[in-house]
């Protein structure tokens, strides 16, 4: 335990100035970092904006991103530093598993160490589109079809896994909810944004448009009439 409590406080990198916020479920370990941080001179502000973020997961993020993750990320301000424990990673070297799971936290510049079983990786929170990428990927949008639609079954991993190749083919795709999809619109959208890694640009009724920041822009061909 105190092994990942050294590695996850030179992650985080903390300084007399640093304002941190944790939200680990393994109690021992938020014991010890706070100890860590403390000594540090980091400070651990109940609400508001931080420089530095710590959670932890169970595994990695399938097929949705819990809420209490996402909150915690959202609490990071854009260009801080988010370090998630992964206390069962799975196989694979990981800065390639960080690479995967990175974006589904809003990170960008990620890296990972394992520390015995234990995934410790950390990141940048991704900057904020400006108004003007946004205006122009919206109008990109405008002409291109939905690519993939949420059923009944709701955010399934076949639906977010086809969403998410989609994406990583594209940079931007459509996903629309069918009339047999009882999901909440905007909860839904939102929720496919942090599972793909992508960013919710626009919700208009019950299509999203998500773009992927870190993939090359090639929308897809319309077939609507007009299109090219």
């Amino acid at each position: 335990m105190s092994r990942i409590a050294r590695t996850v406080t030179r992650f985080l990198d903390l300084t007399p100035d640093s304002t941190l916020a944790i939200d680990l479920s393994d109690e021992g370990l938020a014991a010890a970092v706070r100890s860590l941080a403390g000594s540090a001179g980091a400070t651990e502000p109940a609400d508001g904006p931080v420089q530095r973020g710590l959670v932890d997961l169970e595994g990695p993020p399938a097929p949705l991103v819990p809420d209490r993750v996402k909150q915690l990320v959202e609490r990071v301000a854009p260009g801080g530093t988010v370090v998630a424990v992964i206390h069962q990673p799975g196989d694979g070297n990981s800065n390639e598993l960080a690479a995967q799971i990175g974006p589904c936290l809003d990170l960008s510049e990620v890296n990972a160490e394992r520390e015995g079983l234990v995934l410790i990786l950390r990141g940048r929170r991704r900057k904020a589109l400006t108004k003007t990428r946004i205006k122009e990927l919206r109008g990109l949008g405008h002409a291109i079809e939905a690519s993939v639609l949420v059923g009944r079954q709701g955010l399934t991993p076949e639906i977010v896994a086809a969403t998410l190749a989609a994406l990583e083919r594209h940079g931007l795709v459509k996903a629309k909810l069918t009339p047999q999809c009882e999901l909440d619109k905007e909860s839904a959208s939102r929720d496919l944004a942090w599972a793909t890694g992508s960013k919710l640009l626009q919700r208009i009724g019950k299509t999203a448009l998500l773009y992927r920041p870190d993939v090359k822009l090639e929308p897809p061909v319309t077939h609507r009439r007009g299109g090219r």
